[in-house]
Parts: C-alpha cells; sequence; structure tokens
C-alpha cells in the first residue's frame, strides 16, 4: 500500500501531518488554515489530493458541511499514517504495548542523553504521542528506584544504580517481552531482527547459558524454566556491565553464601575473565534457593517452614471465602510453596511480575479474584511480622489461577463415584453391565465387580465405594441401584436421578476415598515397613526437656547432643553437626517462634525427635525463641530418616496443636498427633511409589 501512495505537495502533507496529531473531532477549514499558517483557500485547494492519499492509505478522511473535516481513525492507525507520511521504508509500524517496551530498550540501552526529536523518529510517532508514552515509562521504572530525567535542550537519560538498572532490563525481558521472542533469543540463539540483541549481547548470552547448563548437570541442581531464564538475563548483563566498566559495582550484602554459589560464580568468572563483587554471592545463593527445584530428600529449613506456613494461612483463607475443602488434594500445598518460593524473593527485592491475565480475572471470575485478594491480605497480617511483603494483584492473580485450577480439580473429583458392579450371571455379562455403565455415564469410575454373596460393607469400604449396581436385589445398607443386565431406559433414569443425589451429597462433604493400599512390588513394601518401624521408634523415645535460663543458641545445641546419647562421643560428634548446620543459615522459624535444630549423622540409628523448652525464652534483635526443636537423622541409603525429618519437620507448621504440646510438657498428646500426622504421610509417600 505504502508503495502506491500518491505525492503530496508541502502544504498537503503539512495538513495530513496536523490532521493525524490533532484529537478526534471536526476542524473547520479556516481553523486548519490557521493551524498550519496558510490560508483558507490553500487548505481547500490541498483537499482533494489529501483526501487522494487519505484513501489509498485505507484511512477514514470526513467531509462535512456545517461541520468541517474529521479524521475518524484511533492512535495505532495515526501512528501507521505518519510512518506512511514520512516516508521512512522498512520502519515497522507497533501497538502501544510494543512501542513503549521499544521506548524502554532504547532509554535503557543509551549511555548519554536522548533527543525527543530522535525518539519519535525511530519509533514512527509525533513528540506529542512520544510524551505520552515518556509518562507511561517513567511510572513503570519508579517501583524499581530508576528515575528518568527530561531536559529542554539536553535530552532524555535514566538515571539508577546499577542493581536497579539490571532490575528494569530483567523485569523488561522476563515479563514484558512476547515469551517466544525471548525463547528464539535463549534457546534458539535466533538474533536476526530480535530487540531483546539491543539489550544482550547474543555471544554473551548463549555462553552464560552453557554454563548455567553445565552447572546443572554438575551440581544436579534443576533451575525452573522461568528461573533459568531470570538468571541468564541477570548474568548477562552484569557481565556486560563488568566488562564495559560504565556501572559501578554492587555493594555487600550480609546473605551468607553457599558452595553452588560459589561454584556458580567462580565458572563465570573464569569464562569471561572478570571478577564479581563480594554482595553478589549472596544474591546468587538467594536466588538458587528461589529458584532451584527442590528434592524431598533435601533437609528441612526454616525458610521452606515459613513457606509452608504461609500457604497453608493462605489455603485455609480461601477455604473459608469458598466454603470449600481443600484436604482432599495433597499436592496443593506443595505446588504453592513452589510458586511462593520465588514471588516472596522478587517482591522482597522489590520486582513484581507483570501478569496481563488480571483484569481478565477480576472481570470473568469475580467470585475467585475476590476471595484470593481477600486470603492474601489475611496472610499478610498474619505473617508480617516475619517481613513478608504485601502481595499485589499482578502476583495475587497468580494464586487465583492456583486456586481455580484447585476448585476445578475437587469439583470433578467431587462428580466422580466408585461403582461396584454385582452381576451373579457370569464375568461376561459383568463386563458387559460395566461397559454399558461407564459409557452412558462419565462420572462413573467401575472399581470392581463382585459376586453377591461376597459383599459385605468391610468390601465396599476397603474399595472407598459410593455406589453399588446389581443385577439382583441386595440387603445391604449402602447406596444401591437394581437393573437390568442390558440397560434399559427406566434404568438409565433411575441411575441418572440416584448419581445426581450422591453428588450433590458428596459436594457437602469430604471424600471418604482413602485410595489404593495394595502393593505392586517387594520393594516398596519392604519400604513401607522400614519407614513405619522407624518411625514408631522415633515416637517411643520422644524427648521434651528444659533449657534453664539460656544465653544463647549454643545453650540450645549442646543441650541437645546430649538428648539421645550418653556417649561422649557421639555427643561431641552431633554437637559439631548441629553447629556446623547453625553457620550455614539460620535456624530460626519464625511461626514456631523455635530454633529447628538439625542434622544427619551417623552417631545415631533412625531418627530421634526432641524439644527443648526455654525458661525463660531467649530474645535476639527482632526473634523470640521460645524453645528448640530437634531433628537428628540416622545415615541410610533409602534416605527414609531424613524423609521423615522432612514430614515431621511439615507436621510442625501443618498442625499447630503439636508445638503447643511441646511447650506445655505434654508429651502424650504431642506424639498421638504425630503418630497420625505422619501415618497420612507415609500413606502418600507410599502412594507415590507404586505409581
Amino acid at each position: 500500500m505504502a508503495d502506491q501512495l500518491p505525492a503530496l505537495s508541502l502544504n498537503g502533507k503539512k495538513l495530513i501531518e496536523q490532521l493525524l496529531n490533532l484529537p478526534k473531532g471536526w476542524m473547520t477549514a479556516d481553523a486548519l488554515a490557521k493551524s498550519i499558517g496558510v490560508s483558507r483557500r490553500t487548505v481547500l485547494r490541498e483537499l482533494p489530493g489529501v483526501e487522494t492519499w487519505m484513501k489509498a492509505a485505507d484511512a477514514r478522511l470526513i467531509r462535512s458541511p456545517g461541520k468541517g473535516i474529521m479524521l475518524d481513525e484511533d492512535e495505532d492507525v495515526r501512528i501507521h499514517l505518519l510512518t506512511l507520511l514520512s516516508g521512512k521504508k522498512g520502519t515497522e509500524v507497533f501497538n502501544k504495548t510494543e512501542r513503549r517496551q521499544r521506548l524502554l530498550i532504547l532509554l535503557l540501552n543509551s549511555r548519554e542523553p536522548v533527543k525527543s526529536w530522535s525518539l519519535a523518529y525511530d519509533l514512527g510517532v509525533s513528540e506529542s504521542v512520544l510524551a505520552g508514552d515518556l509518562n507511561k515509562v517513567e511510572s513503570w521504572l519508579e517501583p524499581m528506584d530508576v528515575k528518568m530525567h527530561r531536559q529542554s535542550g539536553v535530552g532524555i537519560w535514566l538515571e539508577g544504580e546499577p542493581e536497579k538498572l539490571r532490575k528494569a532490563v530483567g523485569r523488561l525481558l522476563c515479563s514484558q517481552l512476547p515469551r517466544e521472542e525471548v525463547d528464539s533469543f535463549f534457546h534458539n540463539r535466533n538474533t536476526s531482527g530480535s530487540i531483546i540483541s539491543r539489550l544482550l549481547n547474543p555471544e554473551i548470552a548463549e555462553t552464560i547459558c552453557t554454563v548455567l547448563t553445565d552447572f546443572e548437570q554438575e551440581t544436579g541442581l534443576h533451575f525452573t524454566d522461568a528461573g533459568f531464564l531470570m538468571l541468564a538475563v541477570h548474568f548477562a548483563l552484569y557481565v556486560q556491565q563488568l566488562q564495559s566498566g560504565y556501572w559501578e559495582e554492587d555493594g555487600k550484602t550480609d546473605v551468607a553464601a553457599d558452595k553452588n554459589a560459589m561454584l556458580l560464580l567462580k565458572k563465570i568468572e573464569e569464562t569471561f575473565a572478570v571478577h564479581f563483587p563480594p554482595g553478589q554471592a549472596g544474591y546468587t545463593t538467594c536466588y538458587l534457593d528461589a529458584y532451584c527445584s527442590r528434592r524431598r530428600e533435601e533437609e528441612p529449613d526454616s525458610f521452606s517452614m515459613e513457606l509452608r506456613y504461609y500457604a497453608s494461612v493462605l489455603i485455609h483463607s480461601m477455604e473459608q471465602e469458598l466454603d470449600m475443602d481443600f484436604s482432599e488434594l495433597s499436592s496443593l500445598t506443595e505446588s504453592l510453596c513452589s510458586h511462593i518460593r520465588p514471588m516472596l524473593y522478587r517482591l522482597r527485592r522489590g520486582e513484581v511480575s507483570d501478569n496481563p491475565q488480571v483484569t481478565l480475572i477480576q472481570k470473568e471470575y469475580p467470585q475467585l479474584w475476590q476471595a484470593t485478594r481477600r486470603a492474601c491480605d489475611t496472610a499478610w497480617k498474619l505473617t508480617r511480622e516475619y517481613d513478608t511483603p504485601i502481595i499485589p494483584d499482578s502476583e495475587a492473580c497468580f494464586l487465583a489461577m492456583h486456586f481455580g485450577a484447585a476448585a476445578e480439580q475437587i469439583a470433578e473429583m467431587r462428580k466422580r463415584l466408585s461403582v461396584i458392579v454385582v452381576c451373579p450371571y457370569g464375568m461376561a455379562s459383568s463386563r458387559f453391565l460395566s461397559s454399558q455403565l461407564s459409557r452412558e455415564f462419565s462420572s462413573l469410575i467401575i472399581e470392581s465387580t463382585c459376586s453377591a454373596r461376597n459383599l459385605t460393607l468391610e468390601y465396599l469400604k476397603k474399595h472407598g465405594a459410593d455406589l453399588v449396581v446389581s443385577t439382583v436385589p441386595l440387603r445391604i445398607d449402602f447406596p444401591t441401584v437394581c437393573v437390568q443386565p442390558v440397560l434399559q431406559k427406566l434404568d438409565i433414569a433411575v441411575l441418572r436421578n440416584t448419581i445426581e443425589e450422591l453428588q450433590e451429597k458428596k459436594r457437602g462433604k469430604k471424600s471418604s476415598r482413602s485410595g489404593k493400599t495394595e502393593e505392586n512390588t517387594f520393594d516398596v513394601v519392604k519400604y513401607a515397613a522400614d519407614m513405619n518401624d522407624i518411625i514408631y521408634s522415633m515416637l517411643n523415645r520422644v524427648q521434651i526437656r528444659t533449657v534453664d535460663v539460656p544465653s544463647s543458641r549454643y545453650d540450645f545445641i549442646h543441650r541437645a547432643s546430649g538428648l539421645f546419647t550418653e556417649d561422649p562421643a557421639r555427643s561431641s560428634q552431633i554437637e559439631e553437626a548441629l553447629i556446623r548446620r547453625e553457620q550455614m543459615g539460620d535456624t530460626y522459624v519464625k511461626p514456631l517462634h523455635a530454633l529447628l535444630l538439625h542434622c544427619i549423622t551417623d552417631s545415631i540409628d533412625g531418627c530421634c525427635l526432641g524439644y527443648l523448652n526455654a525458661v525463660p525464652p531467649l530474645y535476639e534483635k527482632g526473634k523470640m525463641i521460645q524453645g528448640a526443636l530437634v531433628l537428628l537423622a540416622g545415615e541410610d541409603e533409602e534416605n527414609i530418616p531424613l524423609t521423615i525429618m522432612q514430614s515431621v519437620s511439615e507436621l510442625l507448621i501443618d498442625d499447630e496443636k503439636i508445638i503447643t504440646a511441646f511447650r506445655k510438657g505434654r508429651r502424650t498428646e504431642a506424639v498421638a498427633r504425630l503418630e497420625i500426622g505422619l501415618e497420612k504421610k507415609t500413606r502418600a509417600i507410599v502412594s507415590e511409589r507404586l505409581k
């Protein structure tokens, strides 16, 4: 279209440019003439040529006697017409979002002030449109402490600390640009026409990806997809900064660096011949903790327990808001923790992920949105003493999606009914009836077929049945429908009514289905037996002791080392292991107001659990230590003691009555609650291994 546009006189071009910059509305010929400094006669003479040009450009220019002239097009079309009018060849036409993204890139990539006319030219817009875009970009940058300067005669430029500028670039790349474009750059190394290549050096980015991949293989850690992308962007930008010498180095942080973070930094330093400042090790440690997937075999830590507490508060709030029981979904807590971990990390660093789905969720799912928003506010009020940040709408929307999916899953589960088929006419007729039921009713799960004489309530309970469909009348206190071996219309109608009634009842109560417990292999049977032996041994030797007037954490550690052994050598080994664990990171669990003293040691067999009650509590800056939980796991090829340790730490968060019983010295109550909780967790672990 642009190649076929007719020629314009200078005044005709001025006239079109003025119409494009004016707001949509009627303009008289006199007003137009005055606005471009020509006579009314000149405007009337130029209008036929202007109309011809507009028609060729597929634009709507309207003339009306008594009203004047109006360009009836929105902003995006006007920008496109300005581009055509400028005569620039190959210039892309962007919508508002794309245009502002590119404006950000131009400013972030510039080391000196840029003239406004230059930015307008590069984007194919007028300076009045550019002014509006600059306001939007300035608002976007403000939360990241990056300041935009606009000075007449000098230009426009950005100012911020090195970390803040990297944060702005990272947020732009990871949450603003189309994911396909970012993936294409990092995974396919496709830089042709990519705007990312204007911010990131393709060779540096590719090498960083290789280093991160090698790091995963060497350490056994695994990044999430989003985590890999964010860390690749961060280090690619950082290496560019260090090599250019343009930005200053970051300051120190009080986060202790772990060995994996130090290893990763060393690899990057050796690869690019750069040197990271001290603070980067702490940053990388936090990043690995937030964005690397965690294995169940890992030791429990205070942050994981805080996350679990936060997730449990959210779940409880949503249950009340939606009047729904989420306990049927055993994986919900874990999936929430996996999401909350990097979310809290981002928010504590002042990074907010953009979420384009917020408006849609608010509009299409108002009840879910309002419930999630209130639950997030409740969670913040209950956990703000732990420095938990306020959850913005963009992050609350992600949580709404989690709970929306969970609600749909429960609704689907409530619709499904487990059926036992009873047919005394033989296997063929039983299978035929089962196939008819499956075809007619998609919500039915045929658990098994059974003879009438073997049908008992114990059998039905074992198979988690909801309904019995029989071809003979039965005398049993259980929902039953008697049908013909070949289903008739009346049979189908009766079944449909019964199914609807059972589904309605099921919606109002927790599912009684406990799952299959029949073992598939000898190895799993042995694993379950060994786990139960270790659990009951641990519960039989639970200890509760008092630490009088503790002066420091090491008073708890010293007392913990002798809780389960009288051998001085073993006690000394346990104490050294607990001290090493304390030095690796803070063991204070805020929701419990207690230390979590734990380690893996060959000085004990199985698993040991105890509680040390502080009288009076020990106070540190911002912390009240009411006691210390002691969790010791022996070394084992199957990692069973460590798995039990992890399960106990989860129960301490899930059931607050356990820690209350420990504090009050009620050993019997604490052991009873632990036994119930561990039985459920063991069943879930074994079921997972059977899959």
